[in-house]
């Protein structure tokens, strides 16, 4: 699929009322270090195999950070993540929409990874332009910014979380 076929499939799928299908689990990785869900979403009374939703967070730490992701065909075309692990500076790069432009933002804050602001990327880019996220860092409050900005009116549970305080 050509980026042209690509975009507008996104700008379709963003617009369109979405479910998440079964009732996914939050299972721990290898490590055990983390849990992750990655489900297939229903679009139309279909379940999608090429639109989905992932999400990540660690299990042991103090103050938990959650990235949730939402994926076509594969690519990251939205990412939420709070609490980032490290500051985060956007490109000066003349396709960057000017507002956000050449800006940096701090560790621990909460990024919002926009389609409108990364659509022209490559997947190997990872959404590098960000803005500041306008959600709560706690779990429950960003899964439901994130279920809610993507239109899948379903729920999902927070991550299981054993903070630690000797890590």
């Amino acid at each position: 699929m050509d980026g042209v076929a690509f975009r507008a499939k996104v700008d379709v799928i963003l617009v369109t009322v979405k479910s998440i299908a079964g009732r996914p689990v939050w299972r721990p990785d290898r490590g055990g270090n983390s849990h992750r869900i990655n489900t297939p979403l229903i679009l139309d009374g279909v379940i999608r195999t090429d639109v989905s939703l992932e999400a990540n967070a660690p299990t042991f730490a103090v103050a938990q950070s959650v990235t949730l992701l939402l994926l076509v065909d594969g690519r990251a075309v939205e990412r939420i993540e709070t609490l980032s692990a490290s500051p985060h500076s956007n490109w000066s790069d003349k396709r960057v929409p000017r507002r956000l432009r050449g800006l940096t933002f701090p560790l621990g804050s909460n990024h919002l990874h926009t389609w409108d602001a990364n659509w022209w990327t490559t997947p190997a880019e990872n959404l590098p332009t960000v803005e500041l996220g306008a959600f709560d860092s706690d779990p429950t409050s960003v899964i439901r910014f994130a279920l809610t900005r993507w239109k899948i009116e379903s729920t999902l549970h927070p991550p299981p979380h054993e903070p630690r305080f000797d890590l």
